[in-house]
């Protein structure tokens, strides 16, 4: 049956309308991972254990909320994909976390979530999805402006920066699996989730013993930090990230996390009485404006005003 222009031509804009009311539908998610993210450092920093120890009960902690409905589902297995993926996470996060005791807050973050250019490299090489020209143009700019950034601050070669970029490595590998799980295997949220989470929770403790951590030694208020971590980051954090991953991008997904300096940094000035210039807390918001643009994951202005904000802070 042959249908007419003006029928195809409604059908494509009935298409574009719905298209855009699951994304505007997905703005409240996208606004709770990135202020989720943003809280993870400061409580790491407030939880005075070491970063392998947190790096642990976070995942642990998840792990163990999401087994009893997994396994509930009859969905609780472990395969290659899980164990690979967590072994990423793992690491990431025992190296994030230990720049976070060696660098502030402010920059950690801002090293760390340089993944989602990796995720757009990483897309092209497994799914076959070229980058728009916008979108590279932001990309490049933000790491010559952050190469430029760590030049002038004598932090090239710092052992923090070197972890940070280590622990974006990892992340950007994490992620890359759990878009290809979600996507192509069509695994749960939870299915998926659970024991790579778990995966990363053998790999901190593996870690911990190696360096002689202690894991159980603690106050109520570091276990409570801990406790925060599993809820409010890895919940509503990366477990929503992962959500998402059926649906966009691994690198759309995690340029969510280019907001993440700004929140955290605003979280660390206030909490950890780290300093942030007035100009940097403007910029960081308007980049957090610029930054909600679904379609394009982002853009070249905002890749130039987020590494502006530490630019401006060298003086």
């Amino acid at each position: 049956m042959r249908v007419d222009g003006d029928t195809r031509d409604s059908k494509v804009e009935e298409a574009l309308k719905a298209s855009k009311i699951n994304t505007l539908l997905d703005v409240p998610g996208f606004l709770t991972i990135w202020v989720s993210i943003s809280s993870a450092s400061v409580i790491v920093v407030l939880s005075n254990a070491p970063a392998e120890v947190c790096a642990f009960w976070r995942t642990f902690l998840t792990s163990m909320i999401f087994a009893p409905i997994t396994l509930a589902r009859r969905k609780f297995a472990f395969k290659l994909h899980h164990a690979l993926s967590g072994v990423f996470l793992g690491l990431h996060f025992v190296f994030w976390m230990q720049s976070l005791f060696l660098l502030p807050v402010y920059q950690s973050t801002l090293i760390v979530v340089t993944y989602p250019v990796f995720n757009v490299l990483l897309d092209y090489l497994f799914f076959d999805e070229k980058p728009g020209l916008r979108k590279m143009l932001g990309f490049s700019t933000a790491l010559i402006l952050l190469w430029l950034f760590l030049q002038v601050n004598n932090l090239m070669f710092n052992y923090g920066v070197l972890l940070a970029f280590a622990a974006a490595l990892f992340a950007a590998g994490y992620f890359e699996i759990g878009r290809y799980v979600r996507s192509r295997l069509g695994e749960s949220t939870l299915s998926y989730a659970t024991p790579t989470y778990l995966t990363a929770s053998a790999v901190a403790l593996t870690y911990s013993i190696l360096n002689g951590s202690d894991i159980f030694s603690y106050t109520l208020e570091t276990y409570t930090a801990f406790i925060l971590m599993a809820i409010i980051p890895m919940i509503g954090g990366h477990t929503l990230m992962n959500y998402y991953m059926k649906k966009y991008p691994a690198s759309t997904v995690t340029s969510i996390a280019l907001g993440e300096p700004f929140g955290a940094g605003l979280l660390g000035m206030l909490l950890l009485s780290q300093p942030l210039a007035p100009l940097s807390l403007f910029i960081g918001f308007l980049n957090r404006l610029l930054n909600n643009q679904l379609y394009t994951s982002y853009n070249l202005l905002g890749g130039i005003l987020t590494v502006c904000i530490f630019i401006y802070d060298v003086k």
